[in-house]
């Protein structure tokens, strides 16, 4: 494959991406904006399973590439790498290695829950500075 080529289907897989995202990503404050997050996290989960367990019963690649970007988009986590690295992924014309890129994934997961930790904090200690009293762990809010 020439280099023009490969360029162009990288390309063409990051719009891809681009398009599901906007078509599919709900705001924020949506209140199935949770669930499509944990959604998006468990195709992560099921394909790191699968390797984990030697498996090929891996979720398709584009949905893969598009549960990654969601993760990494929502937690604001998302590098210019992850991007290129995505479209690749998203882009079945290209060639890619499902059990070499693990560490790639996993990496990106990582990221990603530290990201959502990191925006928690920042919800609480927003409330705090407000006056919002935060319901401590186990205090039964009834």
């Amino acid at each position: 494959m020439k280099k023009s080529e490969e360029k162009a289907l990288l390309i063409q897989g990051k719009n891809s991406l681009y398009d599901r995202l906007t078509a599919e990503l709900k705001h924020a404050d949506d209140e199935g904006a949770a669930e499509q997050f944990l959604d998006a996290e468990a195709i992560v989960d099921q394909y790191l399973y699968a390797i984990n367990e030697q498996s090929m019963d891996w979720p398709d690649r584009q949905d893969l590439a598009y549960a990654c970007t969601h993760i990494l988009v929502t937690t604001k986590t998302m590098t210019q790498g992850d991007l290129d690295f995505l479209g690749r992924l998203n882009s079945v014309m290209l060639g890619i290695s499902m059990i070499a890129i693990a560490p790639q994934i996993k990496d990106m997961k990582d990221r990603a829950i530290a990201g959502l930790e990191k925006m928690a904090a920042s919800e609480r200690k927003i409330s705090q500075l407000n006056g919002v009293d935060q319901p401590l762990e186990n205090d039964i809010p009834f």
